[in-house]
C-alpha cells in the first residue's frame, strides 16, 4: 500500500477532533475528514499525484482544528472567533473539490480542479504583507486567510539566472533542523541590488519548500512607506495580520483597543500551533525591537518590546530576514545563519539579464564574448545592475529593430552613465520586478 501517510493522518486527526470538546464547526470538520478518508481507501488506490493532494488537505485540515480551537478559548479571542466564517466556507469548497476529485485518475489530476486550502495562493504565490488594494492585479482569494502577492512582481524561475548554488544553501539551512518542532532563522546579507528579495521569491516559489509543508508562507517588506501613516513597527505587525486573513477592520480595532502589545499578542495567537514560514524583507532598523528574533516568552512578558514575541517557537517555524547591513542581521537573527551574497561575475548570467531586459533582438556582430564581458564589468556583477543598462538600451532603440551593439560599450549609444548600485545608492533597487 502506498497510502500508509494519508492513513496514517486521518487517524490521528480523527482522534485530536474527538478529544477536542465543544470546538466550533466540530460536526463540519468530521464530515470532511470523513470524506477524506474514503478518498484515501478508495479502489483502485488513489495515484501518487492523488495522494499528495490529499495528504495537502490533511495538513490543512490540522490547521484549520487548530483556528477553531483558539477560536472556542476562554476568553475569547475576538479577530479568531470573527474569522470562523470564513472556515466554514473553506470547509465548503474543500468538501465540493474533494468531491470532484477522482483519486484512481492516471495523470493525478482531479476532474473539479485541484484541492489547495490554506495560505498559499492557488497559482502556487505567497501570501503578502505589503497590502494595497489598487496594487497590482492579482486574482481575488478563496482559501483560509488567503491574500494575494503584492509585494512586487511574482519571480520566473526562467528569467532568474545564476542563483542555483544559493537557492540549494537556503534548502539546505531550511531544512537543517534538528527536529519538528525546533525553530529556524536564516539571514541573507549583500548590497544594493545583489538579488536579496529575488532569491527568497525563487527560494518560497520551489516545490521542496511546499514539500516542507510550511503553513501559512507570508513575505512582509520591512523598509518604505506602504499607504499607512503608522510608526514602522506598528505598520509591519498590522501587514503581518493581514497576510494571515485577519481583516484589516478588525486588525485596526485590535490596535485602537490594545495599542501594539495587542498586535503582536494576536500575532502569536494566530501562528502559534503552526509551521510558518516568513520572510522578512530588506531590515534596516538598528532597533531592539528588532532584535534577536528566537527569544522566548519571557515570564513577565510585555508583548510590545520584540517582534520576537510574536513569532511562537517549537512549532517548526521559520524565519528568513534579507538585510544590506551584515551585522543588524546577526543582531536579529541571533545564533541563526547568515547566507551572505557576494557580486556574480558570471559573464553568461550578466548577459541573460541585460538581454532580457533590452527585449530586441540583438547582433553581437560576432563579438558576443567582449560584449558579454563587458556587461558584467560595466554592472559590477550586480543583477539589478545588468537589468537597469538593459532597460536603458530597450529605451534608446525603435522597436521591432536589432540593437546592435560594439565592443567597448554595451550600446551604439553610450551607457557610461548606466546606474551602478552600491550599499548606500538605489533606495528602492530590492524592490524591482524580481526578474534579475
Amino acid at each position: 500500500m502506498g497510502q500508509e501517510i494519508e492513513t496514517y493522518l486521518v487517524d490521528k486527526f480523527s482522534k485530536r477532533l474527538a478529544r477536542s470538546k465543544k470546538v466550533p464547526l466540530k460536526g463540519e470538520l468530521q464530515g470532511v475528514i470523513t470524506l477524506v478518508g474514503e478518498k484515501v481507501k478508495a479502489s483502485p488506490p488513489p495515484s501518487l499525484e492523488s495522494q499528495m493532494i490529499l495528504r495537502e488537505n490533511l495538513y490543512d485540515l490540522n490547521n484549520i482544528l487548530t483556528e477553531c480551537q483558539k477560536a472556542s478559548s476562554k476568553p475569547p479571542i475576538p479577530f479568531l472567533s470573527s474569522s470562523l466564517g470564513k472556515v466554514k466556507e473553506c470547509l465548503t469548497a474543500m468538501v465540493k473539490d474533494l468531491g470532484d476529485l477522482n483519486p484512481s485518475l492516471s495523470n493525478g489530476e482531479p476532474e473539479g480542479g485541484s484541492v489547495n486550502v490554506g495560505l498559499e495562493n492557488s497559482n502556487g504565490s505567497i501570501s503578502n504583507g505589503n497590502y494595497n488594494p489598487t496594487q497590482d492585479g492579482s486574482p481575488s482569494s478563496t482559501g483560509v486567510g488567503e491574500i494575494p502577492c503584492k509585494c512586487s512582481e511574482s519571480v520566473d524561475p526562467e528569467k532568474v539566472y545564476g542563483f542555483e548554488d544559493e537557492v540549494l544553501s537556503l534548502l539546505k539551512l531550511l531544512s537543517r533542523q534538528g527536529s519538528s518542532d525546533d525553530f529556524n532563522v536564516i539571514g541573507v546579507s549583500g548590497i544594493a541590488g545583489i538579488g536579496k528579495s529575488t532569491l527568497c521569491q525563487l527560494l518560497l516559489a520551489k516545490e521542496e519548500v511546499k514539500k516542507m509543508h510550511f503553513a501559512p508562507r507570508i513575505w512582509v517588506c520591512l523598509s518604505g512607506k506602504h499607504g499607512d501613516n503608522d510608526d514602522t513597527e506598528i505598520s509591519i505587525v498590522k501587514r503581518m495580520l493581514v497576510s494571515l486573513g485577519v481583516e484589516k477592520g478588525t486588525v485596526d480595532s485590535i490596535f485602537d483597543e490594545d495599542g501594539l502589545s495587542g498586535l503582536i499578542s494576536a500575532l502569536h495567537s494566530e501562528l502559534i500551533g503552526k509551521k510558518y514560514l516568513i520572510v522578512l524583507d530588506d531590515a534596516r532598523e538598528a532597533d531592539a525591537w528588532y532584535e534577536e528574533l528566537d527569544s522566548p516568552l519571557p515570564p513577565d512578558i510585555k508583548w510590545e518590546e520584540r517582534l520576537a514575541y510574536g513569532l511562537p517557537k517549537g512549532y517548526g517555524g521559520s524565519v528568513i530576514v534579507t538585510s544590506r547591513e551584515e551585522q543588524l542581521l546577526k543582531n536579529m537573527i541571533g545564533k541563526g545563519n547568515v547566507h551572505h551574497l557576494v557580486p556574480r561575475y558570471d559573464s553568461e548570467s550578466c548577459w541573460k539579464i541585460f538581454s532580457d531586459a533590452v527585449k530586441q533582438v540583438i547582433d553581437t556582430t560576432n563579438e558576443e564574448k567582449l560584449l558579454k564581458k563587458e556587461v558584467t564589468d560595466k554592472s559590477g556583477g550586480l543583477p539589478l545592475a545588468a537589468k537597469m543598462m538593459g532597460e536603458i538600451l530597450s529605451k534608446q532603440i525603435d522597436p521591432g529593430t536589432i540593437a546592435t551593439l560594439q565592443p567597448n560599450t554595451p550600446s551604439n549609444h553610450s551607457t557610461e552613465e548606466a546606474p551602478k548600485p552600491s550599499s548606500s545608492s538605489a533606495p528602492n533597487s530590492d524592490h524591482a520586478p524580481p526578474t534579475a
